[in-house]
C-alpha cells in the first residue's frame, strides 16, 4: 500500500501527471460547455483515456522494474546463501575424508599391535610352560644324581665290609653299621634311555655262569684304598652330570 501511495504521488508530481490533470479539467469544462461538439468531446475523452493508459503503463513498468530489482537482490542473496552452504559442505567433506584416512590408518596399526600382542602372549605362555618343564627336569636329574651317589657309596660300603670279612677283620666290622637301605628312586621313568644306560649304578646286575666262573678265577683281593679310589667316584658323577640340563 505504501508503494502504491508513493507511486501515485510521484506520478502526480511528474509532467505526465500534470498533463493528465489538465486533460481532466478540460474534459470537465467541455462537458459543462453546451457549445462544444460531440467530435471535440470524443477527442478530449480519447486523449484522456490514452493519458490514463500511459500513466498506468508507466506504473506497471516501474512496478516490474522494482520487482526485477527485488528479484535480483533475492537471487544474489540466495546465491550467497547457497555458496555459503556449499562451502560448509566442502569443509565438512574435507574433514570427514581426513578423519576417515586417520581412522583407517589407526585401524591398521591397531590390527598389527593386536597381532603382536597375541603372538607375544602365546610365546610368553609357551616359554612359561617350557621353563616349568625344564625346571622339573633339572630337579629330577639333581635328585637322581644324589640317589646315584648315595647308592654308589652304599655299594662301596658293602664291598668294603665283604673285603674286611675276607681279611678276617670281624672285630672291626662289628663297630660299623652295615647299610642295607633301599634305593631312593623306585621309578626309572624319570630318566630317558640315554641317561639310564649311561648310569650303571642303578642298573641291575646281569651275570652269566661263564662270567661268574671267570670272575672267581681272576678274583684278587683288593685293599680298601683301591676300592674307594676317587677316580671311580668321579667317573660315576661325571657320567650323570653330563646328562643334566
Amino acid at each position: 500500500m505504501n508503494n502504491q501511495v508513493d507511486t501515485s504521488d510521484d506520478s502526480c508530481k511528474s509532467p505526465t501527471g500534470l498533463r493528465n490533470k489538465n486533460l481532466d479539467e478540460r474534459f470537465l469544462e467541455a462537458e459543462s460547455n453546451p457549445n462544444i461538439s460531440e467530435l471535440e468531446l470524443f477527442g478530449i475523452r480519447r486523449k484522456r483515456v490514452e493519458a490514463e493508459n500511459a500513466r498506468r503503463r508507466a506504473l506497471i513498468n516501474k512496478a516490474i522494474t522494482d520487482k526485477k530489482m527485488q528479484t535480483q537482490a533475492e537471487a544474489i542473496k540466495l546465491a550467497k546463501i547457497t555458496q555459503e552452504l556449499n562451502r560448509l559442505d566442502s569443509i565438512l567433506s574435507a574433514d570427514v575424508s581426513i578423519l576417515r584416512d586417520y581412522i583407517e590408518q589407526a585401524s591398521m596399526e591397531f590390527s598389527k599391535a593386536e597381532k603382536r600382542y597375541l603372538k607375544a602372549e602365546k610365546e610368553f605362555i609357551e616359554a612359561k610352560f617350557d621353563l616349568y618343564e625344564k625346571m622339573q627336569r633339572k630337579e629330577q636329574l639333581t635328585e637322581h644324581l644324589c640317589a646315584i651317589i648315595e647308592q654308589n657309596e652304599n655299594r662301596k660300603a658293602d664291598k668294603l665290609v665283604e673285603l674286611m670279612k675276607q681279611l678276617e677283620m670281624e672285630a672291626i666290622i662289628e663297630d660299623y653299621d652295615i647299610n642295607n637301605s633301599q634305593p631312593v628312586l623306585s621309578k626309572f621313568c624319570l630318566l630317558n634311555d640315554e641317561t639310564y644306560h649311561c648310569c650303571q649304578t642303578l642298573k641291575p646286575s646281569q651275570k652269566t655262569p661263564s662270567t661268574d666262573l671267570k670272575q672267581e678265577q681272576e678274583a684278587v683281593p683288593q685293599t680298601p684304598e683301591e676300592i674307594n679310589s676317587p677316580e671311580d667316584s668321579m667317573k660315576t658323577e661325571n657320567c650323570c652330570t653330563d646328562q643334566s640340563p
